[in-house]
This record gives C-alpha cells, sequence and structure tokens, in this order.
C-alpha cells in the first residue's frame, strides 16, 4: 500500500508540474503573440509610409516627364511651322503629337493630385494604427518584461537564447516605435501646413 501511495504522490506531482509547465507555455505563447503583433503593426506602419512616398515620387515623376514630352512636341511643331518646307501632313502629325502630350500632362496632373489626396486617408490610417499600437504597449511592455525573465531563466535550455533573442527583438520595436511616432508626428506637422 506505501508503494501505492509514492505512485499517486508521483502522479499528482508530475500532473502539477505539467500544468505549470502547461500555463507558461501559454503565457509565452500569449507573450510572443503580442510581440508579434506590435512588430506587424510597426511594419505596417513602416510600409504605408514608405508606399506614400513611393506613389508621391512616382506621380510627381509622371509629371515631369509628361511636362517634357508636351516642351519636345511644342518644338517640333514650331520648328515644322517656322521651317516652311513642311508638309501638311508633317504639321498635321505635329499637332496631333501636341495634343497628345497635353492630354498626357492633364492624365499625370490629376494622378499626382490623386496621389496628394491619399496623403491624408494615409495618414489616417497610421494614426489609427499608432493608436492601436500605443493602446497596446503597456502590455507590449509587460510581455517583453516577462518574456525577458522567462529568458534567463530557461537560459540554460535550449529555448533559451531564443527567447532572449525574441526579448530583444521586442526592445528593438519598441526603440523604434518611439522613433516612428516622432516621423509621424513631424508629417502630420508638415500636412497642417499644406
Amino acid at each position: 500500500e506505501s508503494e501505492i501511495q509514492i505512485i499517486v504522490r508521483a502522479v499528482d506531482q508530475v500532473s502539477g508540474n505539467l500544468g505549470k509547465i502547461e500555463n507558461s507555455l501559454e503565457n509565452t505563447t500569449n507573450q510572443l503573440i503580442a510581440v508579434g503583433n506590435a512588430a506587424s503593426t510597426v511594419d505596417n506602419i513602416f510600409s504605408s509610409l514608405v508606399n506614400l512616398e513611393l506613389r508621391l515620387e512616382n506621380a510627381t515623376e509622371r509629371v515631369a516627364n509628361a511636362d517634357d514630352r508636351l516642351s519636345d512636341a511644342q518644338r517640333k511643331l514650331t520648328r515644322l511651322q517656322e521651317s516652311g518646307v513642311a508638309s501638311s501632313e508633317q504639321l498635321f502629325d505635329a499637332n496631333q503629337e501636341l495634343e497628345r502630350a497635353t492630354r498626357g500632362v492633364t492624365i499625370a496632373q490629376n494622378n499626382l493630385e490623386r496621389a496628394q489626396n491619399q496623403v491624408i486617408g494615409t495618414y489616417i490610417n497610421i494614426g489609427v494604427q499608432s493608436l492601436s499600437l500605443l493602446r497596446s504597449f503597456r502590455q507590449l511592455t509587460l510581455a517583453i518584461r516577462s518574456m525577458t525573465t522567462a529568458s534567463m531563466a530557461f537560459a540554460a535550455t535550449p529555448f533559451g537564447p531564443a527567447l532572449i533573442g525574441i526579448g530583444i527583438a521586442a526592445l528593438v520595436v519598441a526603440g523604434r516605435w518611439e522613433k516612428l511616432n516622432d516621423e509621424v508626428q513631424r508629417n502630420m506637422d508638415l500636412m497642417l501646413l499644406m
């Protein structure tokens, strides 16, 4: 009967330890998800800013190219008219080229205007994402601290270095967040000046 009691105690202890391990793994998983969500939000914010900058840059470049084509077409038509030897067909073609170039400028300017109008929507989107990140910042900070503590406890195991690395990555994300927040504020100030 004492052997049975020993076995029952051992099973109880193992069951209790397994429950603690399961809770610890669940907490660690939730913390990793919180850090991953924060990193994803920061990445989305940076991507939105980069995409906005590229759209504006491309639209501006298209306007410049369309202006160049318009100048070239105007110069060609003027030369033909001044030469006095151009056929009516050459003048007609040059005039059509000028009209097409004019439409190209109009289209490019409209596209630039649309890209500029998207700035406000992009900043609103970034603001919403920033607020979401700020709202979860306390939870993120707690998760980072908890993960760092857990990593140190597990440093002797194969999982230890991985958890320490994740903790460091989360700290880097938090640091980038502050930098991003400053940049978004600066961009919003610039938008108000426009």
